[in-house]
């Protein structure tokens, strides 16, 4: 047997602080895939071996507190050893990959203070494995003395191994990482360079369909059906290069619209459900440029984080930010104000006449409970009282909603600019006293939250008037109402009821002394948002 021992000590106080790193578990997954695609792309052809597709396998057994990534890279060279074991000495060539020296050590130790690397180089005999067990090392001074076996055939691989994991990953987050890693390595993925096998799983990457219509505005060409796509090429002063495209989903999404950002083919920034979205251009959170436009730039110029998952930009993001728009907005095909004009179907009222159609009351069961309710109110000085109340109507309630038959009438198929609403469902009755007489609507304002309330006339106003003419709208691209209930009649349903029970409850207490009751469906508008968001983006 060889006896092979190698230094590597930069101080073994590097090594602790690896696991305190703020990687998310795909990017340092990633870390090892760089690895093996750089010695990949490096090697194949030499030694009189081609093997064309370079292979990740990737085995999670979170029962066993074990993962491993194995390739087939053509394994470390024996002049690698020292360098690949060793943190913060980069590899002489820097143009790929593998840049800062500190990927496989960085990443093992973020996953587990013990871990094996068994490698064969395609050129050697030889196979070295390596056993990196943290409080050894720090006892040996940093002194990693490897197994070395005669092997018949030449191999050419390298295999880690990780067991002892600081932290499970389950559930939802196996395939956050599953599609994290295919959205980094998408152009790897597309021209067959890389296969990525997840627990017996090949990972694929598959893009948004792109917006095919004619121009939205009313000015616009409305006879050329056009692909909502175009190509984007510019430097920043700094001599950085930006190039790639941008364009508009057929179908919108929160938390998959925006940009990633690439570099050397690898993505850096936004990768699946975490796009590169700056407020300059994408506005707020659920506006229309939120939910549609997206694009795939490749920088070269700009530093990456250590981590490589964030670009530094330092003080050129701003002009990056501002040569990007004027790009993309330009014409032909600006794509931002496509994105804010264009509506789904707007020439169909099919999508908003099956919400509607979801509409039903129940005024017996809701009508009923808040009719006691409400009659409690008139001897109690604390509104509180009825709000608790009404949260507990709506909790046991909810069932009671579902399936009832009390088809609201539909009306007023047409378009109505003043208001901004499309479509309009009228429908009475009687709660507490009180003839309400109710619109509900579908609005496609999207700066008032989920829905908004307002009085149809002056006498609905006053606080002792029997007969109450409301209008409610509600906002058909709303994240709650794309998520959940468009192919949900049971939770439109129960929404719709919701928000008639919450739009009585409000005019309600204004007239019992509580002016400031309109505060609460502010409150509301927000935290729905907010809330919906997070989940979409979990």
């Amino acid at each position: 047997m060889i006896n092979k021992s190698i230094e590597i000590t930069p101080g073994m106080g590097v090594y602790k602080v690896f696991k305190h790193l703020k990687y998310k578990p795909w990017f340092a997954l990633a870390e090892f895939i760089d690895n093996s695609i750089q010695s990949f792309l490096s090697k194949d052809g030499k030694y009189g071996t081609t093997r064309g597709i370079c292979k990740v396998k990737i085995i999670y057994e979170p029962n066993n507190d074990f993962l491993s990534i194995e390739d087939n890279a053509f394994g470390i060279s024996d002049s690698e050893h020292q360098r690949a074991f060793t943190a913060g000495i980069p590899p002489s060539d820097r143009s790929g990959l593998s840049e800062f020296g500190m990927g496989m050590k960085s990443a093992s130790i973020w996953f587990s203070p013990y871990w094996t690397v068994t490698t064969q180089a395609i050129d050697s005999s030889l196979e070295y494995q390596y056993t990196f067990d943290l409080d050894e090392v720090e006892k040996t001074n940093g002194l990693l003395t490897p197994e070395i076996k005669d092997s018949i055939s030449k191999k050419g691989y390298t295999k880690i191994e990780l067991r002892r994991l600081h932290s499970k990953m389950v559930g939802k987050t196996i395939k956050k990482i599953k599609d994290h890693i295919s959205s980094i390595y998408r152009c790897f993925l597309r021209t067959k360079k890389l296969e990525i096998i997840f627990n017996d799983e090949e990972l694929k990457f598959e893009g948004p369909d792109i917006l095919q219509a004619v121009e939205a505005w009313p000015e616009g060409n409305k006879t050329e059906v056009l692909e909502w796509k175009k190509p984007i090429s510019f430097s920043v002063s700094n001599g950085a290069s930006v190039r790639g495209f941008v364009g508009i989903r057929k179908k919108g999404s929160i938390p998959q619209a925006g940009f990633s950002l690439f570099r050397r083919n690898r993505l850096i920034e936004g990768s699946d459900d975490t796009k590169y979205k700056p407020k300059e251009i994408f506005k707020e959170g659920n506006s229309f440029q939120s939910q549609r436009i997206f694009g795939e730039l490749h920088l070269e110029g700009f530093e990456v984080s250590h981590t490589k998952d964030e670009f530094k930009f330092g003080e050129y993001e701003e002009e990056f930010l501002h040569l990007l728009a004027s790009q993309m907005d330009s014409y032909p095909l600006p794509i931002t104000k496509q994105a804010i004009k264009y509506r789904v179907d707007k020439s169909s009222s099919s999508t908003v006449q099956k919400l509607l159609d979801l509409t039903k009351l129940g005024t017996d069961s809701i009508g009923t409970k808040m009719s006691e309710i409400t009659n409690e109110i008139k001897n109690e000085s604390k509104p509180q009282n009825f709000i608790e109340k009404f949260t507990n109507l709506i909790s046991n309630e909810n069932q009671n909603l579902v399936g009832i038959e009390n088809k609201i009438s539909i009306s007023n198929y047409e378009s109505n600019p003043e208001s901004s609403l499309k479509n309009e469902a009228k429908y009475s009755f009687v709660l507490a006293d009180i003839s309400w007489n109710v619109i509900f609507g579908i609005s496609e304002l999207p700066d008032k939250g989920l829905y908004t309330l307002e009085y149809n006339d002056e006498e609905s106003k006053r606080p002792d008037s029997k007969e109450k003419n409301i209008r409610i709208l509600i906002y058909k691209d709303h994240p709650l109402i794309v998520r959940f209930c468009n192919e949900n009649e049971q939770a439109f349903e129960i929404l719709t009821s919701i928000l008639i029970t919450l739009s009585a409850t409000e005019i309600t207490m204004i007239a019992s002394g509580l002016k400031t009751a309109h505060l609460y469906r502010k409150s509301f508008n927000e935290l729905i948002t907010s809330i919906i968001s997070n989940i979409e983006s979990a």
